[in-house]
């Protein structure tokens, strides 16, 4: 997790894309995790770095409140109408949290593209 994460941002990406972002050196995607109509103008705190295949980027994220491992028995079905790539819903302590798709997620922002994917140079 980063805190204080500053992003660029990248004119004609997906709507998911808030812009790109540095870490050690490396360019990342950064993510909205919501869609939104005021998604682009929200200022999110941190960001956590996420993996999927070959791809990595940033999403944005207001806080992180824990970080829980759960068997699929535990997961329950996600509402259809969530604005957030989500799997399904998790109970975690006295509410329920929901888990984040994280395929879904690069595939809404583009994942395959150059905006996830390093550039390979032979």
């Amino acid at each position: 997790m980063l805190a204080g994460p500053k992003t660029v941002r990248l004119p004609g990406a997906p709507q998911r894309v808030a812009g790109l972002m540095t870490l050690r050196g490396e360019i990342l995607c950064a993510l909205h995790p919501v869609l939104a109509a005021d998604a682009s103008r929200a200022v999110r705190p941190f960001a956590v770095v996420l993996e999927c295949g070959p791809a990595r980027a940033a999403l944005l994220v207001d806080a992180v409140l824990d970080v829980v491992s759960y068997g699929s028995a535990m997961l329950q079905a996600a509402p259809l109408d969530s604005r957030m790539p989500i799997t399904g819903v998790l109970r975690w302590s006295d509410r329920f949290v929901a888990v984040l798709d994280v395929s879904q997620l690069f595939r809404e922002a583009g994942a395959g593209s150059q905006l996830l994917l390093p550039t390979i140079e032979e």
